[in-house]
């Protein structure tokens, strides 16, 4: 998965932008992917300043994977992240 293909399902799944960043300035309640280098990707959710659930990837297709399966627990237990 690369990052058109990850913004598109979350497109699809018609998830908010606030939920969520991409390779941009990291956003507060939202789950984040941040490039940290070549090939060395992190994700995590940053709420109030502090990292949770916070992984480091190898690649990308690893890392948006994790992303969106974060996202689509949230969207499993009920949550609404499309407002």
């Amino acid at each position: 998965m690369n990052k058109e293909e990850l913004i598109s399902e979350l497109t699809r799944l018609n998830i908010s932008e606030k939920f969520y960043s991409i390779e941009s300035k990291p956003k507060e309640y939202a789950y984040n992917l941040e490039r940290l280098d070549v090939n060395k990707y992190s994700v995590y959710y940053l709420e109030r300043g502090e990292k949770s659930l916070h992984e480091i990837f190898n690649n990308y297709d690893e890392a948006g994977n994790r992303l969106l399966s974060m996202i689509k627990r949230n969207l499993e237990d009920g949550l609404d992240l499309s407002k």
